[in-house]
């Protein structure tokens, strides 16, 4: 008999379509001696991926944004601590910039076995996996929390303060430039192009809603509450002072990573309102320009009318004098002819 996940996740699957790929094994043991640490990677043959590790699989592969998911299994024989986190939505010029992390933490054996994936445009997501193996006291958490601070590491913070410098120069273009002096003098400069400013204000919104803080933020709770259930579940003998330690690490980087998306928060709400706010004025000065464009038009318009009644007059006015001449200038004209000549050729 099957259960109600297998039947769901056995649905989804024969919707998916799999593709060969070449991947690799990592293996990381640390030691009380660390003589006998291990940190060994090799190419792995498909084949053996069975063999390799026992696989379990949850319906994820659609999810949209940044995900994280995680469960405690209460298995008697082997409580585990399962995670998934993964971004694999993101796409530029047509290829992927995601990535998937997939853990299972044993209570037994003290071992994290997992799954990763990336691609060589996400920072190299295998580099960042080894660094785990630097660390004296491993905790579950931890190969989560450093694909997090590398995603949201400093550059995240610098392209928002980049876009703000960037709607501060559009400000000052946009209203200083047309300062509210000399009725329409706002069309005195015709080389301002406010298709390109509109051009460009789409673009920087765009760029300020990447990696909008909110979602991320719940990434963050979720991330912290997987860390308490997993010491809360710790047996005490394994409570020792470095894993305790450990395990507060994580919490203060998580905490400290959540003060830093709540500030950037509210800085990318003030720069989207300040776009905003720009966007309204380009509309205004659009608006303008397209009613100054629309009484130059019927003035031309009104010049082309007069023009074509005055022609319409001078037609008339040749037509009537036509009318008027052309018959005398006829009769004139035929008996100026010879056969209308009856005077007497000698005299």
């Amino acid at each position: 008999m099957m259960s109600l996940e297998d039947i769901l996740f056995h649905e989804e699957l024969v919707k998916c379509s799999s593709y060969p790929e070449d991947a690799k094994w990592l293996e990381i043991i640390n030691y009380a001696d660390c003589t006998f640490d291990v940190n060994e990677s090799q190419n792995l043959n498909p084949g053996h991926l069975k063999d390799f590790t026992r696989r379990e699989a949850i319906e994820t592969s659609a999810v949209v944004g940044p995900f994280f998911w995680w469960t405690y299994n209460k298995d008697s024989i082997d409580p585990c601590l399962q995670l998934i986190f993964r971004k694999s939505d993101v796409q530029r010029k047509s290829m992927s910039h995601g990535w998937e992390l997939l853990l299972s933490y044993s209570f037994r054996t003290r071992l994290t076995s997992g799954y990763a994936k990336g691609t060589p445009r996400d920072g190299g997501i295998e580099t960042m996996l080894k660094q785990v193996g630097r660390l004296e006291n491993i905790h579950p958490l931890d190969s989560p929390t450093l694909l997090l601070y590398h995603e949201l590491g400093s550059d995240n913070e610098r392209a928002q303060r980049v876009l703000r410098e960037r709607v501060r120069e559009m400000e000052n273009a946009l209203i200083d430039r047309y300062a509210a002096a000399g009725g329409s003098s706002y069309l005195k400069d015709r080389s301002f192009d406010l298709d390109t400013i509109n051009r460009d204000l789409a673009g920087l919104q765009c760029r300020a809603l990447q990696k909008r803080p909110q979602a991320w933020k719940h990434v963050v709770e979720r991330m912290e509450q997987a860390a308490m259930v997993y010491y809360e579940h710790l047996p005490d003998k394994e409570r020792t002072v470095e894993m305790a330690q450990a395990h507060n690490e994580v919490l203060s980087r998580l905490s400290f990573m959540k003060s830093k998306l709540e500030g950037l928060e509210n800085y990318t709400h003030t720069t989207l309102q300040r776009l905003s706010q720009l966007r309204d004025i380009v509309t205004t000065l659009t608006a303008k320009l397209e009613s100054r464009l629309s009484i130059e038009l019927a003035f031309q318009q009104h010049r082309i009318a007069n023009a074509s009644r005055k022609d319409s007059m001078s037609m008339k006015t040749l037509t009537l004098l036509g009318a008027m001449f052309l018959p005398g200038t006829f009769l004139s004209s035929m008996f100026s002819m010879s056969f209308f000549d009856f005077s007497d050729g000698k005299s």
